[in-house]
């Protein structure tokens, strides 16, 4: 699998995914995650979504900018996790730009909003598992390797990372 397809695959797991945890460390050094709706992800991984400038998120994300987006859709047997840096952005053409309807339950006063802010998160790394098998093969293939005594693994696509 070659660097497009691994990250063709990366953009359709969020596309298909939308909600992530955005990991965080707070000012004594430990990490915290919150759900996050991405708002869109770029061809180069950046990854964008809507917070409140007065959220504790924004604190943490000054004081260390490392962050780390986990997207689960289990049912599709879809894991990604996503490495990067976390910038703030204040800029009302990309606000317009990233704007939906349901944007509005978050921010009832929309767009214009003065506490309406944008995270941006250059991802450096993204690692994903895709298993394609459904469900009845692995758990046929979990059970034969738990009958043989070998080591289950998902087929070499169900796996992949990609450096930013």
């Amino acid at each position: 699998m070659d660097q497009q397809e691994k990250l063709q695959i990366v953009k359709d797991i969020v596309n298909s995914t939308r909600i992530c945890m955005l990991c965080t460390l707070d000012d004594q050094g430990a990490l915290y995650a919150r759900p996050m709706a991405t708002q869109r992800i770029d061809d180069d991984l950046t990854v964008y979504f809507f917070t409140r400038s007065d959220s504790e998120k924004v604190s943490e994300i000054k004081g260390d900018s490392d962050v780390n987006l986990s997207y689960s859709k289990p049912g599709s047997n879809n894991y990604l996790s996503i490495a990067g840096k976390a910038s703030l952005i204040d800029d009302m053409s990309l606000k317009r730009e990233l704007w939906n309807p349901m944007s509005k339950a978050w921010f009832p006063d929309g767009v214009e909003s003065d506490k309406l802010q944008v995270i941006k998160v250059d991802a450096s790394k993204a690692e994903f598992w895709n298993a394609s098998e459904s469900k009845l093969e692995m758990f046929w293939n979990i059970g034969k390797a738990l009958l043989t005594g070998r080591k289950y693994s998902g087929s070499a696509e169900d796996h992949g990372e990609v450096r930013v």
